[in-house]
């Protein structure tokens, strides 16, 4: 019997071989029951809503006035006033809150980060245990109100107030005359234009001042203060330009 001289293999076949092995180990590497992670978003009612959020189980319910939109992640069981929403495979929670004024609270600490935009009304926001990002809006007298993590506050340009808790915050404002409490934690505080109060609490904090004359609280801890181009005045500082 005839035997076929042996093929060698060419530069391009091993090329192929190489690539189909490459791609049979990647496809190997990807869980088969892998879901994307999803993110559930909460629509405020127009005219006004005190919605609070509490976790069961692996559901999370929404009570309150919220807009006719259909929530994202989530479904109505009572009218426009309670909703029901899956928390499993979720990376986070938005809620986003109409023009009127608004009150969100966070009853039970969530699975994931919360954000919440506050909207132009007289709004305020009390979270929890988990990172909250918390936007108060352009009106007067907005507050947010973290919970015992690593929270962020970013206001508009109307006087509103940051309130920390124990944890890392950070907290930014606008113009206009606000007011920031870090809380117990390494917590970074700038302040905008305005006549500002900023309270660094328990740790190492680093507070800057704006244009006005800021007040800079440190506390205990070994706190950094730096007034910048206002006139304000540190107090219980240990490091910075202090007036």
């Amino acid at each position: 019997m005839l035997k076929m001289p042996r093929m060698s293999a060419t530069p391009g076949r091993k090329l192929v071989v190489g690539l189909l092995a490459a791609i049979a180990l990647v496809l190997l590497a990807i869980p088969g029951t892998a879901v994307p992670a999803r993110k559930i978003v909460i629509y405020g009612a127009n005219s006004g809503s005190k919605l609070t959020l509490t976790k069961r189980h692996h559901k999370i319910l929404v009570k309150g006035n919220m807009a006719r939109q259909h929530p994202r992640g989530c479904h109505f069981t009572r009218g426009h006033r309670r909703a029901l929403c899956s928390a499993r495979n979720i990376h986070m929670i938005e809620i986003q809150m109409g023009p009127s004024g608004d009150f969100v609270r966070i009853k039970k600490k969530m699975p994931v980060p919360v954000t919440v935009y506050l909207g132009p009304g007289r709004d305020k926001f009390i979270g929890n245990g988990e990172r909250d990002f918390c936007y108060p809006g352009g009106a007067r007298r907005n507050r947010c109100v973290g919970g015992p993590n690593n929270d962020v506050c970013i206001t508009g340009n109307r006087n509103s107030d940051c309130v920390g808790g124990p944890g890392n915050d950070y907290c930014r404002h606008g113009r206009g005359s606000d007011g920031c409490w870090g809380g117990r934690g390494n917590d970074i505080c700038i302040m905008g234009p305005g006549e500002d109060g900023c309270h660094g609490g328990p740790g190492r904090d680093r507070l800057y001042g704006g244009s006005g004359a800021d007040q800079l609280y440190g506390g205990p801890g070994f706190d950094y203060c730096n007034g910048q181009r206002g006139w304000g005045k540190s107090h219980h500082c240990d490091a910075g330009p202090r007036r």
